[in-house]
């Protein structure tokens, strides 16, 4: 960055150090330099991470890139342990309808068939969810009267909706990366 060139933050506004639109310093009728002060609101951050780029076989969704595993199955930390040695995790359903969005990519499927997502409870044993990335459950899309307490690792199912298992079965999985 140029220190020179680059805005100055200060309490919500942006200090442009241009002078004004015209460049030359001056001050109009109102007593401030023309479009020297605006609002940051909206406003890209300056050091935003770029959108992510989905290559070879990761597919770019609306909501990141995926990898959908339908070609094996996995144990949930064998799973994980996949997704990372990609360059990604399990994935982490937090956008708004990201929860469907993965259930498309890893269809068709049958209604018995399920996948793990990147979401348990880990020990203790106390029913608390968490994602594998450590952010906390906030917006949950579980199916009936799940979670049951029949495992402490959730899947998806064909309507993205979801239960839990054990971490032990075998499964289909769907990995997510640069989220």
């Amino acid at each position: 960055m140029r220190p020179f060139l680059a805005p100055l933050l200060l309490a919500g506004c942006v200090f442009d150090s241009s002078g004004g639109s015209g460049g030359d310093g001056s001050i109009d009728g109102g007593g401030t330099p023309d479009s020297a002060v605006s609002q940051v609101d909206g406003a890209p951050a300056i050091d935003a991470e770029p959108p992510p780029t989905c290559e070879g076989a990761w597919v770019q969704e609306t909501t990141g890139c995926y990898l959908y595993i339908k070609d094996t199955t996995a144990s949930f930390d064998d799973a994980q342990a996949d997704c990372v040695t990609r360059g990604g995790h399990l994935v982490v359903e937090d956008k708004e309808t990201e929860f469907q969005v993965v259930a498309t990519g890893m269809g068709p499927l049958g209604d018995l068939d399920r996948f793990w997502i990147g979401l348990h409870d880990p020990p203790p044993d106390d029913n608390v969810f968490v994602w594998v990335t450590g952010l906390r459950l906030v917006d949950a899309h579980w199916a009936g009267s799940e979670p049951s307490n029949s495992g402490d690792c959730v899947n998806a199912r064909s309507d993205g909706v979801w239960g839990d298992r054990s971490c032990a079965e075998l499964k289909w999985y769907a990995c997510e990366k640069n989220d």
